[in-house]
């Protein structure tokens, strides 16, 4: 089941970025870039290519871009994953409410009985 999740978030990341004009901050090909950084990763996954991820994420995303709640549910499995710590600097608060079990984000992610596709 973690290998299917994990599949379809990053299935769903890609097509986002893929179909993505220009967001608040982040353009097309940067977010081509980063989607293909991430692919990279997922065939061979290293501690600092997980770090540089975050780091180039932090730099593209502002907390509203629609892009985000993948990437963060993306970073959150990873470091379960592979027992690696989140950088600081990214979206805290953020990961903060994924890991708290009653907020709404952590509710939605935790069911996997619906996806809302706009």
């Amino acid at each position: 089941m973690l290998k299917k999740s994990i599949f379809l978030i990053i299935a769903l990341f890609c097509m986002q970025i893929a179909s993505a004009g220009k967001t608040n901050k982040t353009s097309k090909p940067q977010l081509e870039k980063l989607s293909t950084d991430v692919m990279y990763f997922y065939q061979n996954p290293q501690q600092n290519q997980f770090q540089k991820i975050q780091h180039k994420a932090v730099k593209l995303f502002s907390k509203k871009d629609k892009h985000l709640p993948a990437f963060l549910v993306w970073a959150d499995r990873s470091s379960k994953k592979y027992g690696w710590k989140i950088n600081d600097d990214f979206f805290p608060e953020l990961i903060k409410q994924i890991h708290n079990p009653n907020s709404r984000q952590a509710q939605f992610i935790a069911n996997d009985e619906f996806i809302i596709v706009k």
